[in-house]
């Protein structure tokens, strides 16, 4: 009996190491279960976005930390599983299937394990809203929120986001 083989359309970001371990995480788990599936990872879809319908598959697994893929998959007529960070507030998740990596936790692992080794003065490193990286958003929301339950005073430095046009601006920056 001939089984259907499901094309499975990954939309992540290869230069990025978190995106890199999703991608290795789906491809382990194809060699450990077994699954019919045929993988396609779009090198540039970027480049190709806008007609994102004409190549989608049968299910997408997708980077919605990236407003502009979230974007580009709103209204297509697939199964969409979103990989992407945790938000405070329940409406401001996406309407799909959602993993989420927990903002909240990871910035209050790395406090508690700080608070436990003695510091007692904190401070975040992060980008600006304006930025469009909301998991610095909300990891920022999370190092207000501990420290301020904890009573301690935070203090939070907005970086830039860096390209090699304005890296050392950036550095000269953080250095003042």
């Amino acid at each position: 009996m001939f089984t259907k083989r499901h094309r499975i359309t990954l939309l992540f970001n290869a230069n990025k190491a978190y995106d890199r371990q999703v991608v290795e995480g789906v491809g382990e788990y194809l060699q450990a279960s077994q699954s019919e599936w045929d993988i396609f990872i779009e090198e540039d879809f970027r480049a190709r976005i806008d007609k994102i319908k004409d190549w989608l598959g049968d299910v997408v697994i997708a980077d919605f930390d990236d407003k502009q893929i979230e974007q580009a998959l709103a209204d297509v007529d697939v199964p969409i599983v979103g990989v992407g960070g945790s938000y405070h507030l329940a409406e401001s998740y996406p309407p799909v299937h959602y993993i989420a990596t927990d903002n909240y936790a990871l910035v209050e692992s790395a406090f508690l394990h700080l608070k436990e080794k003695g510091v007692n003065r904190f401070a975040f490193y992060g980008l600006p809203e304006s930025s469009g990286k909301r998991w610095a958003t909300e990891r920022e929301y999370a190092f207000r929120q501990l420290v301020a339950e904890e009573k301690y005073r935070g203090v939070v430095y907005q970086g830039l986001e860096t390209a090699p046009e304005n890296w050392q601006h950036a550095q000269n920056r953080l250095a003042d």
